[in-house]
């Protein structure tokens, strides 16, 4: 989509944006509704298919957690089998993941792609918290996975003054299913922290989604999926810049076949799934903008299309279950920053081109993966993952340079995205071809009547720079360096060698967390489980985000932000502990501890949280005969974090100082009724505690971050109806 540049047009434009943002927020309820009253109810007493819940599913992978925590790592391989720690059909996962999520990687992407129903938290999207344990989503969850044609939802949060609705719709036949769902909600009032500070919160979201699925025969079933998320006014009171608009469409589409006939191939798996963004970022839409001398609006233009998927299919030779498939993963990106290029006037210009930020870039990545299981006996178990990729990444619109004062990088050099990472790097190949191989084995030994599983794990994961990381071309006017965002075209890919072992003990009677086998007598002996892991990563080439000062292979000492190669090693230990004491009372203790250092610069690695606890007690009984009730706390306790790095004079600058450490009382209960009505309420930060996260959902792209602590004492409230 080609960029306009004339005043006129760009005016147009942004009228156009503030006259859409207007739409009230729940209108996709109210559409809902009429779906839900058109839809004939069917007799079949046919269940939900096992894949008509990709809903569930589609995460565009940008929330990720404060620590990479090992025991959900290993809990994803447990069972001898490829899918049997999942159910039938419920989607298919490798081994386990290759490429690790690290927070030091993420983009500063809009809110993610989330669940539309979610009892573990407040309604909204919060990112100011990042607890590594959720509250238990209790009763409600429940409601939310029964078999019901129809579910609605609705939640207040404090945060924000935060009102949500959502709405779901199912009919299901033998022959198929249909499924359509609707979220709004809108947070309009920001918050205080624990300190009385107010910080600015606020957003409108509407999201809406259709999952179809034909499912002719027991064999055989085909499935799609749409959803579109739509983002106004996104305040991000960390950044310069907020999400003014964020419009994202996604569709999945695939088939599984199940018991082919033959000898050879027992299950082939298909599916596609289509990505498309676009995002509008500006300093003078959702803040106030001030008139003043050299004070300019900026405004951000992205798009951004991801077409990724993945065929298999399944075999066995002798006593190994196999997988051989082939994935791929086409991106295209683009991206242009524009400003006011006379002075300051009441009404936007934005007459000029500032940056060419992402110059038509694309990445195009494929190849084969092979995974297989078998059980050496009856209590040892070996799964092994190989997988390589073939990536090719380039970018066209490398000789657009920005306009007026925004034209040079220095006196007679255009400001360019190939004269960038020229002026940075020295001589710079924007066409790349990297070659990934990836491999992991899991050893998994059972005893004490398969309540013990041991794992012990040996990884090797490759991991070629990002988009962004390629090719940010950020550029801004000779005084202004240190603002300048510079992506590096050559950096090698990372390669993570890495090992790790855990353990997961079940008591003779343990189910779940507050649910045990009655009986027996109140004091429940033996409904437990305790599991730990210890993880261990060597990262060859890390990709790090830095300043520019004259490193190695960098040409400028200006501050501006570049990426390098650095080595860097991560270690993660986490024991978590959980207990039905008695058949109403359940408690929880986890604790998890990471370490970073980047090894090449002798610092610690920025982005690595702080130790935490988490403590949880949860009570819960029956009301009569007629429904069930809960009341819970948890204690969150994190301690300080001092090993930081930044100082952008020295070292990345990206961490935003130290922390204190800090401790969180959350209150909850629940009750639901019939089976059919469910209530749950909420105080979270009992004591008002003053506290900031060491990683909290910042954008990581700004030199001029602002530390954002956390909501004080607030509360929440959500029920949901299902009929």
């Amino acid at each position: 989509m080609p960029y306009l540049s004339s005043a006129p047009c760009l005016r147009a434009r942004a009228a156009i944006r503030r006259v859409r943002r207007r739409r009230t927020n729940f209108v996709a309820l109210s559409l809902l509704a009429g779906l839900a009253v058109s839809l004939p109810l069917g007799t079949a007493a046919a269940q939900d298919s096992s894949s008509g819940v990709p809903f569930f599913q589609i995460q565009n992978g940008d929330l990720q957690p404060s620590h990479t925590s090992p025991i959900r790592q290993l809990e994803a391989v447990r069972g001898a089998g490829l899918d049997r720690a999942r159910l039938p059909g419920r989607g298919v996962q490798p081994v386990a993941n290759f490429l690790p999520r690290l927070r030091q990687h993420r983009d500063s992407r809009p809110l993610p792609v989330t669940p539309l129903f979610r009892f573990d938290r407040a309604p909204g999207d919060m990112p100011y918290r990042t607890d590594n344990i959720r509250l238990p989503s209790g009763e409600n969850e429940t409601l939310r996975r029964n078999a019901d044609h129809f579910k609605i939802s609705g939640g207040y949060a404090s945060p924000g003054d935060t009102v949500e609705g959502l709405g779901q719709a199912t009919l299901r036949r033998p022959e198929g299913y249909l499924r359509a769902f609707a979220r709004g909600a809108d947070a309009r009032n920001g918050f205080e922290d624990g300190d009385g500070e107010q910080v600015p919160f606020e957003y409108t979201r509407n999201s809406q989604q259709l999952v179809l699925g034909w499912t002719p025969s027991a064999a055989f079933e085909a499935f799609g999926v749409l959803l579109r998320d739509d983002i106004d006014d996104d305040a991000t009171p960390s950044s310069g810049l907020d999400n003014v608009a964020t419009d994202r469409l996604i569709g999945r589409v695939g088939f599984e076949l199940r018991d082919v006939p033959g000898d050879l191939v027992s299950r082939v798996r298909a599916e596609v799934r289509v990505r498309d963004a676009e995002r509008t970022n500006n300093n003078f839409d959702v803040r106030d903008f001030t008139v003043a001398p050299g004070v300019r609006r900026i405004e951000v233009e992205n798009e951004r299309r991801i077409v990724d998927g993945r065929v298999f299919g399944d075999f066995a030779l002798g006593a190994f279950e196999n997988r051989l498939g082939v994935d791929w993963f086409v991106e295209q990106r683009d991206g242009r920053r524009f400003t006011d290029l006379n002075a300051a006037s009441p009404d936007p210009q934005l007459d000029g081109l500032a940056s060419p930020l992402f110059p038509d870039i694309s990445v195009v990545e494929f190849g084969p993966t092979f995974e297989t299981a078998t059980s050496l006996s009856e209590d040892d178990h070996l799964r092994f993952g190989l997988g390589y990729r073939f990536v090719h990444a380039d970018a066209d619109k490398l000789d657009t340079a920005g306009q007026g004062p925004f034209a040079n990088l220095a006196p007679g050099v255009p400001a360019t995205a190939s004269n960038l990472y020229d002026f940075y790097y020295g001589p710079t190949d924007v066409e790349q071809n990297d070659h990934l191989l990836s491999a992991r084995a899991v050893y998994q030994h059972e005893v004490f009547d398969d309540r013990l599983t041991l794992f012990g794990e040996l990884a090797r994961s490759d991991r070629a720079a990002d988009s962004k990381e390629r090719y940010w071309a950020g550029t801004t006017p000779p005084p202004q360096a240190a603002n300048r965002l510079v992506g590096n075209p050559e950096l090698d890919p990372e390669r993570h060698y890495q090992a790790a072992t855990g353990f997961i003990f079940d008591g003779p009677d343990w189910i779940d967390f507050g649910r045990a086998r009655r009986g027996g007598g109140t004091f429940l002996s033996g409904a437990w489980q305790v599991s730990g892991a210890l993880q261990f990563s060597h990262v060859q080439d890390f990709i790090s985000r830095d300043s520019a000062r004259l490193q190695s292979g960098v040409l400028r000492d200006d501050g501006a932000l570049i990426f390098r190669n650095v080595d860097a090693n991560i270690f993660t230990a986490e024991l978590d502990g959980q207990w039905n004491v008695t058949a109403n009372l359940s408690a929880r203790a986890n604790v998890i501890y990471s370490y970073g250092q980047n090894t090449s610069d002798d610092r610690p690695l920025y982005g690595i949280a702080p130790f935490e606890a988490n403590l949880l007690l949860d009570y819960s009984d029956r009301l009569g005969s007629f429904g069930t009730w809960s009341v819970g706390g948890k204690l969150r306790l994190v301690a300080e974090q001092t090993r930081v790095d930044d100082n952008a004079a020295t070292g990345s600058g990206f961490d935003e100082g130290e922390t204190d450490g800090f401790a969180v009382l959350d209150l909850y209960a629940g009750a639901q009724l019939y089976d059919r009505v469910g209530l749950r309420l909420g105080l979270e930060n009992v004591f008002d505690a003053d506290y900031r996260e060491h990683v909290a959902r910042h954008t990581l792209d700004s030199r001029q971050r602002s530390r954002i602590n956390a909501p004080g004492r607030s509360v929440f409230v959500n029920a949901i109806v299902t009929f």
